[in-house]
């Protein structure tokens, strides 16, 4: 990987448009939420934000954690307004990768996404004009007569720039075919295709056209104008023009000498068509059609030929996810054990259900002798692709390593030494190992994590099996797991559930577009599902019930949904 490869990524997120001002570093790994809790790392006070509405995450590209490779990716949360990337609404609960440059809508606020180690976008930035202060000088909207119409020339130009649009494989394209028809069909010295920056006298300057290039003068741009088109509607800066007769020889009081014409993908702003310094000896026709229904015509011309292509864009970045995270799952779905099995005296049932992202949750169940059972249960801290290959690596190797030693505390060593030498430390594994032994009516047991596992009685009543102080796989080489036991009386069985499972937490529902400004309630979250309501569910099972099944039902009535935040994994080992 080259120098310029290695940089180091270095993101961020700034409001080009809202009604206030927002500058947010991106920290990987993330998750950076956005909604209208205080407890977000974005809180965005508006009705129409939701109050868990937005979140990215940091994905590396390889196994491990590189912060110089990798890409952000954007979920939106289930809000009611929805999230919009590129003008394109994002569907609930699946990751849209973000690039420097991006438009991210939430609420009335467009954040652009920022590279901090570059400059915004590839092109010119420029500062502003405050001319709105001068004598003379009016900026406001622009009004078109309802009588005018858009010459013939006009149409032909709109076609040709129609067919350049439809040919059109890349944005760039896209404005060099709507700045060529601008400037051939209008009557003004300059056209350019602007951008906002995130400060509030800075724009970005795309493309520019024009004879007034010529003279080889820093272009100048009104702020006062652009701003007035930020609001989403053309508009235009008049000047007085003393001693000055327009085309019929009459006193011209008052000019235009720049029109500002915004390009919108929905409700999302991205960019301007910025005409100004109109010739002085143009026929009136033409003049007319300076400040007409032809630039605004161009300009929606253009805006949805770049939203097309930024749909598509989205919808290609979508369909490269999906393909990992296919692929990703069925590897993970190839390798678990079948749901329900049997092993001697000890029969088993374990289930996941994968939440938004491929996750590392696993389980295996792996037959010693007749009366002997191991059970092993993992949890890969991370998401996407590199995480599933890590959960298949570890559970081959410890299949391998309890069907050759049968010792937890072996297998666990051997796993973490195998982390600690070979993978990213930002890759940490949370597992639990134990050995059923029917013949010693005993179950021994090693943690790595921690991770939740009970201990059910005949009657229903459940307690946690003892984790120690541990730390996860991969942190310390030298690190000691101690074996643990306990008795394995008639009746009793054993629940071990993943984070994913307990931590889910209830959808709140929102309120409408009336809803009140955001109150305490806001950041009052909801409860994880946790231990009590485990405890619950199971004590009203009859006898022979499939409590794994329960277990998920409930939870998915906890959830309000079948989708989970996380993988959630149970498993229950029965004697």
């Amino acid at each position: 990987m080259n120098a310029e490869n290695r940089r180091q990524i270095d993101w961020g997120l700034r409001a080009a448009t809202g009604p206030t001002a927002v500058s947010l570093r991106l920290q990987q790994p993330g998750p950076v939420t956005i909604g209208r809790r205080s407890s977000h790392a974005l809180q965005l006070n508006d009705p129409a934000v939701s109050r868990d509405h937005a979140r990215l995450t940091f994905r590396p590209a390889d196994g491990g954690f590189d912060p110089h490779a990798g890409d952000w990716v954007l979920d939106d949360l289930g809000s009611i307004h929805g999230t919009w990337l590129n003008g394109v609404r994002l569907k609930p609960e699946r990751q849209y990768p973000v690039r420097p440059g991006d438009l991210l809508m939430i609420g009335p606020w467009t954040l652009l996404v920022v590279d901090r180690g570059r400059s915004v976008r590839p092109g010119t930035t420029l500062a502003t004009v405050m001319d709105s202060d001068l004598l003379g000088t009016v900026v406001g909207p622009l009004e078109s007569p309802a009588e005018q119409t858009i010459s013939a020339q006009g149409l032909r130009l709109l076609l040709q720039c129609s067919e350049g649009i439809h040919a059109a494989r890349t944005e760039s394209e896209v404005i060099e075919a709507a700045l060529d028809a601008a400037t051939a069909g209008t009557g003004f010295a300059r056209v350019a295709f602007v951008r906002p920056a995130t400060d509030d006298d800075r724009f970005e300057v795309v493309a520019i056209r024009g004879e007034a290039l010529k003279t080889g003068a820093t272009p100048q741009f009104s702020g006062a104008l652009l701003r007035e088109a930020a609001g989403g509607a053309p508009a235009r800066l008049s000047r007085a023009m003393t001693g000055v007769t327009d085309v019929r020889g009459a006193a011209s009081p008052e000019t235009v000498t720049a029109l500002c014409v915004p390009m919108m993908a929905g409700s999302t702003l991205i960019g301007f068509i910025y005409f100004d310094r109109p010739l002085p000896d143009l026929p009136e026709k033409t003049a007319a059609t300076n400040i007409g229904e032809f630039p605004l015509a161009l300009a929606r011309l253009a805006a949805m030929g770049m939203a097309n292509l930024m749909r598509i864009d989205i919808e290609q970045r979508q369909v490269r996810v999906e393909a990992e995270l296919h692929a990703a799952t069925e590897a993970q779905r190839w390798l678990l054990p079948q749901r329900r099995g049997e092993a001697g005296p000890f029969t088993y049932v374990g289930e996941t259900r994968p939440g938004p992202y491929v996750c590392g949750d696993f389980f295996d169940a792996i037959p010693l002798a007749s009366d002997r059972l191991a059970m092993v249960f993992g949890e890969v801290v991370g998401k996407g692709g590199p995480v599933s290959v890590l959960m298949s690596a570890s559970q081959g190797y410890l299949h391998a390593v309890l069907q050759a030693r049968g010792d937890p505390t072996l297998a666990l060593a051997g796993t973490n030494r195998l982390y600690c030498s070979r993978i990213s430390h930002s890759r940490l594994l949370k597992l639990w190992v134990g050995v059923f032994d029917a013949r010693e009516n005993v179950l021994t047991y090693a943690v790595a994590g921690p991770v939740r596992a009970m201990i059910i009685s005949a009657d229903g009543a459940c307690a946690l099996l003892a984790t120690g102080d541990t730390r996860p796989v991969g942190v310390d080489p030298d690190v000691e797991c101690p074996a643990r036991s306990v008795p394995l009386e008639p009746g009793m069985r054993t629940l071990i559930l993943s984070d994913g499972f307990l931590e889910q937490r209830a959808r709140q529902p929102e309120g409408g577009p009336d809803e009140e400004p955001p109150s305490t309630r806001d950041d009052e979250q909801p409860s994880p599902f946790g231990i009590t309501r485990v405890q619950d569910c199971l004590r009203g099972l009859p006898a022979g019930a499939d409590e794994v099944a329960a277990l998920f039902t409930a939870l998915e009535q906890y959830a309000g949904t079948p989708g989970f935040d996380d993988d959630a994994t149970a498993v229950i080992v029965r004697w």
